[in-house]
């Protein structure tokens, strides 16, 4: 991919308020989770690209304004925001 390419959809990511998000995590456990979840087919356990776009699916999920008012609602939910 040219230099040209990458600015290209780094500007897409940005009019789309999308933002890349690099994080360390266990991949096993990630997989797993996804799977349990529903978010990721058990056959596609050792496809990177799989991981990646069920894990995009399972955050905007999560995120959707429904769910994440569900969270806030209840004071133990609003701990584990929070970290406690």
């Amino acid at each position: 991919m040219s230099a040209a390419d990458r600015m290209r959809r780094y500007r897409e990511r940005q009019r789309n308020g999308r933002r890349p998000l690099l994080i360390d995590v266990d991949e096993v456990a990630v997989a797993e989770f996804l799977i349990a979840s529903g978010f990721l087919p058990p056959c596609k356990a050792e496809d990177r690209n799989a991981i990646r776009t069920a894990a995009e699916s399972w955050i905007a999920a999560a995120t959707l304004s429904q769910a994440f008012e569900a969270v806030r609602r209840t004071p133990r939910a609003a701990a584990r925001l929070r970290g406690r």
